[in-house]
């Protein structure tokens, strides 16, 4: 009844260190093969030995699919196997006591197993944990050998009196060497971007293996036909996949509905490094079909990866300049609040910050060290701030820029002697369109070291200032006249900027606080002052000094008030009988010849 009873606990044991149906069979046919193999070769009989010990490779293979694919989470499970473990040593030591050794031996054999369990859940939650699609060979090799390890530690047992027990122990202890054994001879099978293609080109080459047998040299020329195949499929269907994951992101971001132009131009730019990733990964399961049952060389294997990685980045920021550009845009048409050029300086930032971790990625994925470079740019700080001085003084120069709010894309500047628009701000440069249409790249470190006149930063006020000549022939009362209605016309013009605090808006706290220590007129830059006197007597005319501001900034509709201002001084020069004054000379004669005409 004792052994019964410890039969059935030790099947319970072994069966709980099995999850998931496919695991277990897969555990279940590998006992099985090498039990049928053990039995041929003590019979002497070796036909049928090379049948079972493909098969026995095929069962590692399809096992290395499930180690991969497994997401349960084992953390629980071995939690709970040490718990039974301690309650195990707690039995143990009450049969030492009571000396009972058959018992005891049951026990340890049972602790064993329990041991055996945990061995292969933490070499699968450590697989889980840290082999990912860019870990390399030596990393699935680390895990591999230290689980060996741990194997090679056990203990065996020949106890008569738990022989069967005995037996199925040493039958899983080996079946878990056996395993681990083929991975270390194979650590590039449990990489997730091998195991799938191998387990899928050997499915398909035994469903053709119903049909057609294969054997021999007709393997190679079934994996040469398969590749063949494989490959004109995806590359046929990659244009197709490129537009769905295009269609799927248009869908989500809903920005290029209803502009027909924009978003095609948007597919096509998105769907190019869509289409080479497709490409490549065409090619790459083309040589993995090739190669099966083993692996492609590392180097191949490498520079797809590399590949991967590129077409990544490219399309990041290829959907950064998109997408991002245009939910950007959306949102400064929606809120004033958000400034172009802070905007600009965050995605050009964020292509910066791609393409650096596309670098590391690659060299992580290329098998060096990161934490040695990084380490190594630490002690090389100093020489590479020294060679990039002028790039980072720039950059630096850029931030200043940004925060002390010194000019917007759009405005109007002067910049020892660069005149012209402001286009964007980079992180090195800022570029300016000028006048006569020329553009202009001007480094940052330049603009913040130097006076900046920028002609955009005025709420209300465009100055106008004229000279108005009359002749000297003038009287004194049409000219006192002419000066009072000209400031009169100016007072009633309504686009002629006076002094009226309505027009002085304050919509932020901070400028109400600080409107008691700072002049609100000069800090925003209203200009309301209005001039209408007599200035200077000239050569050739006696000149009025007409000195306003029209309220329109906007360099057009100045132009019109400004003419405006103009025809009506002529109107009221003309009414008030005076005419204008244009440079003459008089030249007087004290004598004349006797014999001169006139």
């Amino acid at each position: 009844m004792k052994k019964f009873f410890g039969v059935l606990i030790f099947f319970g044991v072994f069966l709980s260190c099995l999850w998931g149906n496919e695991f277990e069979d897969t555990l279940e046919k590998l006992i099985l093969l090498n039990h049928q193999i053990a039995l041929l070769q003590a019979n002497g009989n070796s036909d049928g030995i090379d049948a079972l010990e493909e098969q026995k490779t095929y069962e590692l293979k399809k096992m290395t699919l499930e180690l991969i694919a497994s997401k349960e989470d084992f953390s629980q499970n071995l939690q709970g196997i040490a718990d039974e473990q301690a309650d195990i040593t707690e039995k143990i030591k009450q049969d030492i006591r009571h000396n009972d050794v058959q018992d005891m031996e049951f026990q340890r054999l049972t602790y064993a197993t329990l041991n055996l369990q945990k061995i292969i859940q933490t070499f699968v939650l450590n697989l889980q944990k840290n082999i990912g699609l860019f870990s390399q060979e030596s990393d699935v090799t680390k895990i591999i050998q230290s689980t060996k390890k741990e194997l090679q530690k056990q203990p065996h047992f020949s106890n008569k009196a738990l022989a069967k027990q005995s037996a199925e122990y040493e039958k899983m202890l080996t079946t878990y060497q056996e395993v681990m054994d083929y991975f270390a001879k194979h650590p590039r099978t449990l990489l997730p971007q091998n195991a799938f293609i191998n387990i899928g080109v050997g499915w398909v080459l035994q469903k053709i293996a119903t049909f057609v047998p294969i054997g021999g040299s007709d393997l190679l020329v079934a994996k040469a036909l398969l590749s063949f195949v494989t490959l004109a499929f995806l590359l046929a269907c990659r244009k197709f996949f490129a537009y769905l994951i295009f269609s799927c992101i248009n869908f989500f971001a809903h920005f290029s509905n209803g502009n027909n132009s924009l978003g095609d131009k948007i597919c096509r730019d998105i769907t190019k490094p869509i289409t080479y990733a497709l490409l490549f990964i065409s090619f790459d399961v083309a040589v993995g079909i090739l190669y099966y049952p083993n692996v492609s060389p590392q180097k191949i294997q490498m520079w797809f990866g590399v590949s991967y990685i590129f077409v990544g980045v490219w399309f990041f920021i290829t959907l950064l300049k998109s997408y991002g550009v245009g939910i950007m845009g959306s949102i400064l048409q929606k809120k004033d609040g958000f400034r172009k050029e802070a905007i600009n300086m965050i995605l050009k930032v964020s292509y910066f910050f791609i393409c650096v971790i596309g670098i590391l990625i690659t060299l992580k994925y290329m098998g060096f060290n990161i934490s040695t470079i990084m380490a190594s740019l630490g002690i090389g700080g100093l020489a590479v701030a020294l060679a990039l001085k002028d790039m980072l003084a720039n950059f630096f120069a850029s931030i200043m820029l940004l925060f002390e709010n010194s000019f917007s894309q759009g405005d109007w500047v002067v910049c020892n002697g660069i005149e012209g628009m402001v286009v964007e701000m980079g992180l090195r440069r800022t570029t300016i369109r000028t006048f006569d249409n020329a553009l202009v790249l001007v480094p940052n470190s330049t603009l913040a070291n130097a006076a900046i006149l920028n002609w955009n930063r005025r709420k209300v006020g465009r100055r106008i200032k004229l000279s108005v000549g009359v002749t000297y022939d003038s009287s004194m009362e049409k000219i006192q006249k002419t000066i009072k209605d000209i400031h009169q016309m100016l007072l009633d013009h309504p686009n002629i900027a006076k002094d009226n605090k309505e027009d002085l808006k304050i919509d932020h706290y901070e400028l109400a606080f600080r409107q008691n220590i700072v002049s609100m007129q000069d800090l925003l830059g209203y200009k309301d002052d209005l001039f209408v006197v007599l200035d200077t007597f000239d050569d050739s005319s006696i000149n009025i000094l007409v000195y306003c501001f029209s309220k329109s900034v906007v360099w057009g509709e100045f132009l019109d008030i400004k003419q405006d201002v103009m025809f009506r001084i002529m109107k009221i020069v003309e009414e008030n009988g005076l005419s204008f004054a244009f440079p003459s000379q008089s030249l007087y004669i004290e004598t004349l010849p006797k014999n001169a005409a006139i």
